[in-house]
């Protein structure tokens, strides 16, 4: 009897960290399922739709929270991916949510999703995906930094998982040589030269007759971002802001621990009342 209690105390303790980890998992899992249903609601019908459009919805207030969420648990989420997606929608989300990641996470999450793809857990196209991220300091990080070995051995590892792609070998080749970031200098500069000779130049409005009353109408001349109309058309019109949950999982921790120790408790408040028992009815005897 007296082994009991300290068994049945390590026995409760035990279990809060289990707990409180199937109680994330159960959060991430929710918040992934919640960016998909709006996403879908979209229009934005797979996985490939969603890469395409992430540039907008990246920057919708439901998925700046994700991202700020993944860049603080990206490992945890990586180690329980399983758990938390279902489909491939789901992982592509996860895949493109790097926006708010420090360089030091982004270069361990690219990581570990390369042994995830070497485990045969995900599909390689994830891993891929995630390379790019579409805005932000992020953006053209294997370009840029090409040189620094964190970045050159990602490069190499991207190589050898796509080793029967040609097309994919000859743009790794290219970065670990520099090319890509000479190429992309030159166009900077170019852009930046254009743009000088432009500001130096008056505009000059566009007149364009009116297909509908035949009158004249003046439009203002705009620099505007190469994008696929298709995916502008399927969104913007439809596009809805998606109500940011701000709860995070360490509120449903905070709560579940205090379940489990009032459980604990009222356990081991009966069971002492037991013990009391058993040495009053032991006495009486005696």
């Amino acid at each position: 009897m007296k082994m009991f209690l300290p068994l049945l105390a390590l026995i409760s303790v035990s279990m809060i960290p289990i707990a409180i980890q199937a109680n994330s998992i159960a959060y991430y899992r929710e918040r992934v399922q919640r960016l998909e249903a709006e996403a879908r609601r979209m229009g934005i019908e797979d996985g490939v739709g969603f890469i395409d459009s992430y540039f907008i919805l990246g920057k919708k207030e439901a998925y700046v929270a994700f991202q700020k969420e993944l860049a603080a648990s990206s490992e945890f989420i990586l180690t329980h991916l399983d758990e938390i997606t279902s489909n491939d929608y789901q992982i592509a989300i996860i895949a493109m949510s790097t926006w708010e990641m420090t360089r030091a996470t982004f270069v361990a999450f690219l990581n570990a999703m390369a042994d995830a793809v070497e485990a045969g857990k995900i599909d390689r196209k994830f891993f891929k995906w995630a390379q790019s991220p579409t805005e932000g300091r992020l953006s053209g990080l294997l370009v840029r930094e090409y040189d620094k070995p964190d970045i050159q051995g990602i490069v190499v590892r991207s190589r050898k998982i796509f080793h029967d792609r040609p097309d994919l070998v000859d743009q790794y080749d290219r970065l670990l040589t520099g090319e890509s970031r000479r190429k992309l200098e030159q166009f900077e500069a170019a852009m930046r030269e254009d743009q000088v000779a432009n500001s130096k130049q008056p505009r000059k409005p566009i007149v364009q007759k009116s297909a509908s009353q035949g009158t004249l109408g003046t439009l203002s001349v705009t620099e505007a971002r190469p994008i696929n109309p298709s995916i502008i058309d399927r969104t913007e019109e439809t596009l809805v802001e998606a109500p940011c949950e701000q709860t995070h999982p360490k509120k449903h921790s905070c709560r579940l621990v205090l379940v489990v120790l009032l459980g604990c408790i009222a356990i081991l408040v009966c069971v002492g009342f037991l013990l009391l028992f058993c040495r009053k009815t032991q006495e009486r005897f005696e």
